[in-house]
């Protein structure tokens, strides 16, 4: 009983944290080494679920919910594309959009184009044009250019 409550003071107050996702959190808050992405992965059947959870969640250590943002656009940023976009559309989760837009090169082409669209035209613009114009891949750079063209 009192790991789960050492556990759960770092989550804020929502449902019930799945045994699973207490797994993730306490994976994703460990300071040093960090886990890597694939060592979030073997702890879950249910990544976009489980890491959004602790996303939305956990409030300490400050980089969990980084940590589960830049393992779900890595590896999951298809499924998870109507979250990603709700990052990058609101200035309540510019952490969450940075850590997706310096990722955007890692999502599928689809993807990172519907993801870069959505942030050029939300509120996290400036920051977007900066890191699309950036970006290795020709079509994501475009983006910018379509926006800022007269």
């Amino acid at each position: 009983m009192p790991l789960l409550m050492i556990s759960l003071l770092g989550l804020a107050h929502a449902a019930a944290p799945s045994p699973t996702q207490e797994a993730l959190y306490h994976a994703l808050s460990q300071r040093d080494p960090a886990p890597t992405c694939a060592d979030v992965a073997a702890l879950t059947t249910a990544p976009v679920t489980d890491l959004t959870y602790v996303i939305e969640n956990a409030t300490q250590p400050p980089w969990v919910s980084i940590r589960a943002a830049e393992c779900l656009v890595r590896d999951h940023a298809a499924e998870a594309q109507t979250h990603i976009t709700g990052w990058v559309g609101t200035i309540e989760q510019r952490g969450l959009a940075l850590v997706a837009l310096h990722l955007i090169d890692e999502m599928p082409l689809d993807v990172g184009l519907a993801i870069g669209s959505a942030a050029l035209a939300g509120p996290l613009a400036e920051d977007a044009q900066g890191r699309l114009k950036s970006s290795g891949q020709s079509e994501i750079r475009a983006l910018v250019t379509r926006v800022t063209e007269p």
